[in-house]
Parts: structure tokens; sequence; C-alpha cells
């Protein structure tokens, strides 16, 4: 079709909706003395922006957990950038996709968070989005555990740290990032998140439009109950920390339409079809 998705070439608009935040206090106050950790932070991701919104605003401290790889290195030289002498940027290895090296991450997190007074922020904003009906080693959806099993995982883990800060600075919160495809498809079914075999949560070949009808299952499908468990998650967590008087806030954001490798990769997986792909080769291109 003569398109092809570029975060790097096409995201003015994430990087416009970037410099209206870090422009305004209103939106982002001063960061100075908070711990922050962000989940997905490799540059072409909404992560990244965050990481860098966070340098920008004077966190004492900017942890980018991410799987490692070029990417990640060349990440954190990107978010060192110009930040200013009292922020320290540091990458904790971390694998969505197994939970042994999310506990592995939780417990360096936990210890650099002792020595600073505790963790701010947690924010949850990696995910993965129309991938292929397989499992992780662990032997769940590649997408349920890198997109919400983890996320939990690490958040409970994390809790302690959380619940540090916001004692020693007045509140500490956890984020979790959903998607408005939470809207589409059947409401939470536990086979999405129990142990299963490959090919058993409706294959790989339904069309999107026939996913979001509630017609048939398939990769959105799943995508779609992970980001709907993001916000559930986040809200049972809100109800569950104001029953004990907690000062750590759960909440669940979604950014709507954003130019980022998580689109670059659904339609490089054919995760979408002619039509959907048509539409975002004109979005990205403006």
């Amino acid at each position: 079709m003569g398109h092809k998705f570029s975060p790097e070439k096409h995201g003015h608009f994430t990087q416009e909706l970037f410099d209206s935040y870090i422009a305004s206090d209103e939106k982002i106050g001063d960061l100075s003395g908070k711990v922050v950790a962000i989940t997905g932070t490799t540059t072409g991701s909404l992560g990244y922006f965050v990481a860098k919104a966070a340098v920008a605003k004077n966190a004492k401290l900017v942890l980018l957990l991410n799987r490692q790889s070029d990417r990640s290195t060349k990440t954190e030289e990107d978010v060192k950038e110009g930040a200013p002498a009292g922020t320290t940027v540091k990458t904790v290895n971390i694998d969505l996709l197994s939970f042994d090296s999310v506990k592995q991450a939780a417990e360096e997190v936990n210890k650099i968070a002792a020595a600073n007074g505790g963790l701010d922020v947690l924010c949850c904003n990696a995910g993965i989005m129309a991938r292929m009906d397989e499992r992780t080693q662990d032997g769940f959806d590649v997408q349920m555990q890198a997109n919400q099993l983890s996320h939990y995982l690490l958040t409970k883990l994390c809790m302690s740290s959380l619940e540090d800060a916001a004692s020693s600075r007045g509140e500490a919160r956890a984020v979790f990032h959903s998607s408005s495809a939470r809207k589409f498809g059947p409401d939470l079914d536990p086979k999405h998140f129990e142990k299963c075999e490959p090919g058993t949560l409706g294959g790989d070949n339904a069309s999107m439009c026939m996913q979001a009808m509630n017609m048939k299952e398939g990769p959105w499908t799943r995508y779609h109950q992970s980001k709907l468990a993001n916000a559930a998650f986040a809200m049972a967590l809100h109800d569950k920390l104001q029953e004990k008087g907690s000062k750590v806030k759960s909440l669940a954001c979604e950014p709507g339409w954003s130019h980022s490798n998580l689109q670059l990769a659904a339609i490089e997986n054919g995760g979408m079809s002619n039509t959907v792909r048509t539409y975002c080769c004109f979005l990205a291109n403006g």
C-alpha cells in the first residue's frame, strides 16, 4: 500500500502532547525528591515520554524497567541527556513474560527504593497488542501475562515501597495503562487468566470487527481482556487501599490513539486487517 507506520517519523502528536505537559505545572507538578519506576520505556513508546517527563520535572530517581537490549541501553542514554544535576536515571532489567524476572526486578526496585525513602510512582505502562495465541514459559497467554498478570505481581511485590513513600511524603501512586479496547468485547472471562494450552483462546484468524462485536474470539479479544483487566484491577485495588486507610493511590489511564511501536508491532505481526492497516497508515501520515 506504499505506507509504513513509523513512530520515529510520525510521532509529532506524541511530541506535542509531551511538550504541553512539560510546559504546564498544572498537568505535572514538580517531582523533586520523588522516585519513579516505569515499565516499557524504550524509544517509540509512551513510556519513553513518561520517563522524559519525570526527568524534566526534576524527579530524584527514574527507574527504567525494560528487557535488556540495545534499545534499552539507548533509552537510558536518551533519558539521561539533559537531566538536571539532582536526577539519577537507572535501568532495571525485567521481562514481563517471566514471573521469575518480575520477582528479581521487584527485589532490585525495593532495594533502591529503601535507600531513597520509598517508591513514589509505579507506572505499569509496558504492553503488547494483537499477538498470536501463544503461551509464556509460565503457561499463560502472552498478552495477559505481559499486560496484566506480571504488572499485578510487580505491584504486589513493590507495595511496601509505595507505602513507605506515602508515609514519608504524603502519597504514592500505582498507575495502570489501559486502552479504549477494553470497551469492545466480552466481560472478563476467567479462562484468560488461567494456564492453558496454545491455540485454546480463540486462535489467530478472526477479523478485528468480528472480535469487536463479540461474534468470534481472537488476538483482539485477548488484548481487550487484558486492557479491561488493567482498569478493573486498578479500581479494585483503589477500593482495598481506601478500606485500609492507605495513602497509596491506584489509578488507571487511557491515552487514546497514540503513535507508538505498539501499532507498528501489531501491523507487522498481521494482527490488523487491511482496512484497519489503511486507517493506521492514514493517521500516521497525517
